[in-house]
C-alpha cells in the first residue's frame, strides 16, 4: 500500500501542481479543520462520485489515516494513482501544516478539473 507522511505529502502538493489532495472525512469535519486546496469528497459518497475525480494523483486524508487507508485500497484496485496520507488531519495539525477551520467558503472543497 502507498502511504506517505505529512510532510511529504505537503511537499508533493507544493512540488507537483498536478496532485490532488482528497479529503475523505464527512462535510461537518471538513468545516471544522481541513488542509487548505483540499478537495472533498466524503467516504460516504465515494462510490457515485468515483468518476468525478480528476485523473491525476490523489494524495488521500481523512482524519487519523483508517478511513483514508481504505479509500486509497479501494482506488489503486481501480488503477489510480493514489497514495494515503498516514496520520490524517492529525498528524497534519501536529506538524504545523497550514489549516482553515470554519463553514468552507463557496467552492472550498470543489474537485479541480481534470
Amino acid at each position: 500500500m502507498a502511504s506517505v507522511d505529512v510532510s511529504e505529502a505537503a511537499r508533493r502538493l507544493r512540488d507537483e501542481p498536478d496532485t490532488v489532495l482528497l479529503d475523505v472525512r464527512e462535510r461537518d469535519e471538513f468545516a471544522g479543520v481541513r488542509a487548505p486546496g483540499a478537495a472533498l469528497v466524503p467516504m460516504s459518497e465515494l462510490a457515485q462520485r468515483v468518476g468525478e475525480l480528476p485523473d491525476r494523483p490523489l494524495l488521500v486524508i481523512c482524519h487519523s489515516g483508517n478511513r483514508s487507508l481504505a479509500v486509497t485500497s479501494y482506488l489503486r484496485h481501480l488503477g489510480r494513482d493514489a497514495a494515503n496520507v498516514a496520520g490524517g488531519m492529525v498528524a497534519w495539525e501536529r506538524a504545523g501544516l497550514p489549516v482553515a477551520t470554519g463553514a468552507p467558503a463557496a467552492g472550498e472543497g470543489d474537485l479541480p478539473a481534470a
